[in-house]
This record gives structure tokens, C-alpha cells and sequence, in this order.
């Protein structure tokens, strides 16, 4: 069942009975098929016409109250709810993948727990590109609240039979976007960073360009830039700062970043 609710963050009883009720609707433009985000998944959004599936239905953004009026809403789901291991546990069963609880670091050789991860099989494809293709796809459909989805181990360096020809997409219980690089450990080390100098730097072009993280390993992150610049050449210094391999192994031109707004970090 699909709730459509006002309430900031989705109405409290679906919220409570995620296995019954999608807080996300998705309908063909066409036919007016609705379907809930599981079954969009499934039909990797498109409808059984062959149209695009578009989101019709989300949670009620919160509004903000007029000088000294009290207003009373329902709080957002708490971050500890298990809602990620639900939402994994959906999507697992429509993609074919299998479901571990745990993440991975250090390449994928060691297991981390407080997050669930999919285990998706690459079909012949690069590392990584079905991962980040699974987390594209579920961002698009709209993440449940307090739900952050990225590709994980995009190099798994542990010879875990389990891990060999598969992807890993984690799941994890925050509001926060950047938990995705904490949760992941990345570790510049050998550029004098830490996990928190990344955060921080990503946090402030995420306050001045708007990005989105769709993936975070020990040694990598991708995102992209929701806005750019007129002129990218400071951003792009910036960039070099923060990532000086990348300056090393290819120039990368003001140029470059506005016509692709996709960049792929990485540390030695």
C-alpha cells in the first residue's frame, strides 16, 4: 500500500508497518499505472507499457511556521529504527542480490557492522558500475527518510568468496549524506588526511553547488555536482587540493567538469 500523507516525513502509521506501506508512488504518465517503490524497483522503472515510470507520490516537506506560532508534527523516524535493513531487505528480493549485515573496509577486507549491504552480481560488467548504477536508480525512486544508500568496496582486495564478481551497495540508518564517507572509512593517509577532512571539504561544496554521493571505499569517492559555477577554474584547484592524484594521472580542465559534472576521487 502506497501512503500519501501531508504529515512532515510521512504519515506515523506507515512509518510504523514499513513491510505494509511505501511512502514513494510512481505512475506512468501514459496508462496511469501507480506502483510503490518496491515494484518500481522490480521493474526497473518502467511500466509494463514500456513508458517511464515518474514519482508522483513522496512525504510532505516541512513547512516552515509563521513567526510565534506553534505547530506540531510528527518527528522523523528515529535513525536507529532499522528502516535500512527493511528497505535492503525490498530491494534485495527485486534485484536478485544477496543481503549481509555489514559493510565493509580496508578494501573489503575487514566487516563492519551497524549497516546491511547488497551483494550484487556484475554480470560481466566493470567493478563498481552496477553498484553505482543500483544506487542512481534508488535515489531517483526517492530513499525512504533517514535512509542513505552507497556503493561500497568499489575495489575488494579480500578474497572473500562471498565478495568475488558482485558489487556491494550498503544501507545505512542516517540523515546525514556524509555518514556514507565515515561509514566507509575513507583514508587519505598518505596525503595527510583523515575522514573528517573529506567531510568537511565535501560538506562545503555541498553548501555552495548542492552534490550527491553515490559512492565511498577506502580509498574513493564518487559524487556529483548538483550546480556548477560559471567559471569551474577555482573549483577545479580545489579539487587538486583535496585529491592531488588526480592532477598527477590526468589534467582535469575547467572544461572537463562542466561538461560531465561527475567526479571520481581518489587517493593513492
Amino acid at each position: 500500500m502506497i501512503s500519501k500523507s501531508w504529515i512532515p516525513g510521512g504519515s506515523p502509521v506507515a512509518l510504523a508497518d514499513p513491510e505494509r506501506w511505501s511512502l514513494f508512488g510512481f505512475e506512468c504518465r501514459t496508462c496511469r499505472t501507480l506502483l510503490c517503490d518496491r515494484c518500481a524497483t522490480r521493474a526497473a522503472g518502467l511500466c509494463d507499457c514500456g513508458q517511464p515510470l515518474r514519482r508522483s507520490i513522496a512525504p510532505a516537506a516541512p513547512q516552515p511556521a509563521a513567526e510565534g506560532t506553534a505547530v506540531e508534527t510528527q518527528a522523523a523516524p528515529d535513525a536507529a529504527s532499522g528502516r535500512a535493513r527493511i528497505f535492503a531487505t525490498a530491494i534485495a528480493a527485486q534485484a536478485d542480490g544477496t543481503l549481509v549485515d555489514y559493510s565493509t573496509i580496508d578494501f573489503g577486507r575487514q566487516r563492519k557492522p551497524g549497516a546491511s549491504t547488497l551483494l550484487l552480481d556484475r554480470r560481466g560488467r566493470p567493478d563498481g558500475e552496477r553498484g553505482v548504477a543500483m544506487v542512481r536508480h534508488l535515489r531517483g525512486m526517492g530513499l525512504p527518510p533517514g535512509v542513505q544508500v552507497f556503493a561500497n568496496a568499489l575495489r575488494d582486495l579480500s578474497g572473500n568468496a562471498d565478495h568475488a564478481g558482485r558489487d556491494q551497495v550498503a544501507f545505512v540508518d542516517s540523515f546525514d549524506p556524509f555518514d556514507a564517507i565515515r561509514v566507509a572509512e575513507v583514508d587519505p593517509v598518505n596525503h595527510g588526511l583523515s575522514t573528517d577532512d573529506v567531510v568537511e571539504r565535501l560538506v562545503e561544496w555541498d553548501r555552495r553547488f548542492g552534490i550527491e554521493i553515490v559512492a565511498a571505499d577506502t580509498e574513493t569517492v564518487v559524487l556529483r555536482f548538483l550546480r556548477l559555477p560559471d567559471d569551474t577554474t577555482a573549483l577545479v584547484a580545489e579539487i587538486c587540493e583535496l585529491c592531488p592524484d588526480l592532477e598527477e594521472t590526468f589534467q582535469l580542465e575547467p572544461q572537463a567538469l562542466v561538461e560531465s559534472p561527475w567526479l571520481w576521487l581518489w587517493w593513492d
